[in-house]
């Protein structure tokens, strides 16, 4: 009777053992999965704030439509994201682009100057240059929108990464073919990133329109209105 009793407290002892393994085990495992599944998310979150940082709008080829509102001039272009290149290539593109510039974009306050390609040219895309955009007009049509769209953030093609100091009254100077147009900021405004963009500009008047991401704020880009001030022969 006694062995009997010593036998069922050993296997007792043998199953409270392996029950204790058993939950250490598990518990090693759950510990394993939460840390590295918190660390896969991390990584995750480092990727999608350093996207958001360098994304930046392209209006696409689509036509552009007006849109029905309280003001008669306002318009709308659609415009898609893409990602940045690298330093060595954009390193490639800044000597391609040097030989097809049309013109030149200056804003004196940030003492920023940068050259453009035409509409329809391969480097005319915010990831090797400033944009035009495909609804753009170009400087010199009476009334038209000249629309240039850029990256901002920290990579090598944020070329508009500092606009977000510009305020109303600021200058911005576009030279082409041998003129130099010179506007003034009359409006800067967000817009959410919803795939397309409301331009509200006066349509009796010659304007400049620049888009970027917003500063700080990744679900929004910021536009600014400019109108021309003074024309002048180079």
């Amino acid at each position: 009777m006694l062995n009997l009793k010593n036998k069922i407290s050993a296997f007792d002892h043998r199953q409270i053992t392996i029950i204790g393994v058993l939950c250490a085990v598990i518990g090693i495992i759950l510990l394993t999965y939460n840390y590295i599944d918190t660390k896969i998310s991390n990584v995750y979150e480092t990727m999608n704030l350093s996207l958001l940082k360098t994304e930046q709008p392209q209006i696409s080829n689509e036509p552009t439509t007006e849109k029905e509102s309280d003001s008669p001039n306002e318009s709308e272009e659609t415009h898609v994201v893409e990602n940045a290149p690298t330093v060595e290539q954009q390193a490639v593109n800044d000597q391609q682009s040097k030989s097809y510039y049309i013109g030149t974009l200056e804003i004196p306050r940030l003492s920023f100057q940068r050259g453009f390609v035409s509409k329809g040219h391969t480097l005319n895309n915010v990831n090797k240059n400033i944009a035009v955009m495909s609804a753009s007009d170009y400087p010199d049509k009476a009334n038209g929108n000249f629309i240039v769209a850029g990256h901002s953030g920290n990579s090598s093609v944020a070329f508009f990464k500092d606009l977000w100091q510009l305020e109303k009254n600021d200058i911005a100077v576009v030279t082409y073919k041998e003129k130099k147009y010179t506007y003034q900021i009359t409006n800067i405004y967000l817009q959410p990133k919803v795939g397309t963009v409301a331009i509200y500009r006066n349509k009796n008047k010659q304007t400049l329109t620049l888009i970027t991401c917003t500063k700080d704020d990744s679900q929004h880009q910021t536009i600014y209105i400019a109108e021309l001030i003074k024309e002048q022969n180079l």
